[in-house]
C-alpha cells in the first residue's frame, strides 16, 4: 500500500501540464507534494541539509528583493511563490528519499513511467491503428494537446500522452529514466521502452534527448565496448525503420528542423525572445538578471529553466545559482551533473515541483549508488 502511494505522490508530480488558467496553478504537482510530505511526516532534518537549502533560499531572497527595486512592468508573484513554496517541498522530498531503499525508488520511478507509457501507447495506437485523436489535456484544461502534424506532413501524429506538447512529454519520461539510471546504474525493458517512447513522438527534442540518454548510459554506465558497438547497431537500425516507415516526408521534416533552429518557432519562443530582451537591457540587468518575479508585458522570461535562470539572475547570478546547486549535491562525476542541466532546457523550470524532485533524487544519489553496489 506505502509504495502504491508513493508511486500516486510522484505520479501526480509530474502532471506539470494540466495547468488551469483560471487559477493560474497547476494543482496535482502540489498535491503530489503534499502527499509525500504527508507520507513522510516523521523524519528530522539534518543541519547539513537545512544549511544548503537555506543558502538557496537566501540567494532567491536577495534576487526578488533586487525585482523591487528594478521592476519593469510588474512583478508575477506566482513565481516568487511557487519558488519559496517548491524549497519547503525540496527540504520534504530529500529527507523523505534518503529514508527509502534504493531497490524501493527504482520500483516507484517504474511504476509511474509505465503508467505514462500506458497513456503513451493507447493514444498511439488509436491513431495509427484507428486515425482517432486523443487529447487527455483538453475536455480537463481547455489546452488542447499538439497531437497533429500539419502542413506537408499532415496525417501523422506527434503523439504527447499526459502532457501539452511532444517536447514536454520527452523531457519529463526522460527525466524519469534518467533518475531509475542514477538511482540502480542499469537500464531496464521499461525505461528502454520510455526512450524509444520519445523517438516515437517525432520530437526533435525527444529523438536528441533519447540519444544523449542512451549515450550517457553507454558511455558512463556500462562503460563495455559491446554495449558501445550494440548501442551504435540499435540507432543504425531505428534509424533506416524510422525512414522506411514513415517516408521522405517525415524524414525532410527532421531534416529541416535540425539544420534550421534560427527558424524554428519552438527555439525563438523557448529562447530567442527572451535572451534578444536581456541584451537590450544595461550590463547590471545582464550581468545580476532582473530580478526573480519581475516581468515585461508581451515577453516570457520563463519559457525555459535556463532561460529563466539567466534572465532572473543574470550572467553572474546565473552561473551563480548553478553552482549553489552543484555545491549542495556535490556530486563525484561532473557529467552527471551536466547531464542533469539539460532538463533545463525544457520547460521544467526552477518553479516547477518537478525540477526539484529530480534534484533531491540527485542529491540522494551516492546513498542509492553505494547500495546497488
Amino acid at each position: 500500500m506505502r509504495i502504491f502511494l508513493i508511486a500516486i505522490a510522484i505520479f501526480l508530480i509530474t502532471l506539470q501540464a494540466y495547468y488551469f488558467y483560471q487559477i493560474s496553478l497547476a494543482p496535482f504537482p502540489i498535491l503530489g507534494s503534499i502527499l509525500v510530505i504527508f507520507l513522510g511526516i516523521s523524519n528530522r532534518y539534518s543541519q547539513k541539509l537545512l544549511t544548503r537549502i537555506s543558502l538557496i533560499a537566501i540567494f532567491i531572497s536577495i534576487s526578488f528583493s533586487w525585482a523591487l527595486l528594478n521592476l519593469i512592468d510588474y512583478i508575477y508573484i506566482n513565481t516568487v511563490i511557487g519558488t519559496i513554496i517548491n524549497l519547503i517541498f525540496l527540504l520534504f522530498f530529500i529527507q523523505f528519499f534518503k529514508n527509502l531503499k534504493s531497490e524501493l525508488v527504482s520500483k516507484i520511478l517504474k511504476i509511474v513511467i509505465q503508467i505514462h507509457l500506458l497513456f503513451f501507447f493507447i493514444q498511439f495506437i488509436a491513431f495509427y491503428g484507428f486515425g482517432l485523436f486523443i487529447d487527455y489535456l483538453g475536455p480537463i484544461t481547455g489546452e488542447n494537446s499538439r497531437i497533429e502534424f500539419g502542413g506537408a506532413i499532415s496525417g501523422f501524429a506527434r503523439c504527447t500522452g499526459l502532457y501539452n506538447e511532444p517536447a514536454a512529454y520527452s523531457y519529463f519520461i526522460g527525466g524519469l529514466v534518467f533518475l531509475r539510471m542514477l538511482v540502480t546504474k542499469q537500464i531496464d525493458l521499461i525505461s528502454k521502452i520510455g526512450l524509444f517512447s520519445l523517438i516515437l513522438t517525432l520530437s526533435i527534442s525527444g529523438i536528441i534527448l533519447a540519444l544523449l540518454l542512451y549515450t550517457y548510459y553507454v558511455i558512463f554506465v556500462y562503460k563495455k565496448l559491446t554495449g558501445i558497438l550494440t548501442y551504435l547497431t540499435i540507432i543504425t537500425l531505428i534509424t533506416t525503420l524510422v525512414l522506411l516507415y514513415f517516408n521522405d516526408s517525415i524524414y525532410s521534416y527532421i531534416f529541416d528542423r535540425f539544420t534550421n533552429f534560427s527558424d524554428d518557432t519552438s527555439v525563438n519562443i523557448r529562447f530567442t525572445s527572451s535572451f534578444e530582451y536581456l541584451n537590450t537591457r544595461g550590463y547590471i540587468d545582464r550581468l545580476f538578471g532582473l530580478g526573480l518575479g519581475n516581468s515585461v508585458k508581451n515577453v516570457g522570461l520563463a519559457t525555459s529553466g535556463i532561460v529563466g535562470i539567466f534572465t532572473s539572475f543574470g550572467i553572474i547570478g546565473g552561473l551563480g545559482f548553478i553552482s549553489l546547486l552543484f555545491y549542495s549535491i556535490r556530486p563525484k562525476h561532473i557529467f552527471d551533473f551536466l547531464f542533469f542541466l539539460i532538463f533545463l532546457l525544457s520547460t521544467i523550470t526552477i518553479q516547477t515541483v518537478f525540477f526539484w524532485f529530480i534534484f533531491s533524487i540527485f542529491y540522494c544519489k551516492e546513498k542509492y549508488y553505494n547500495e546497488a553496489n
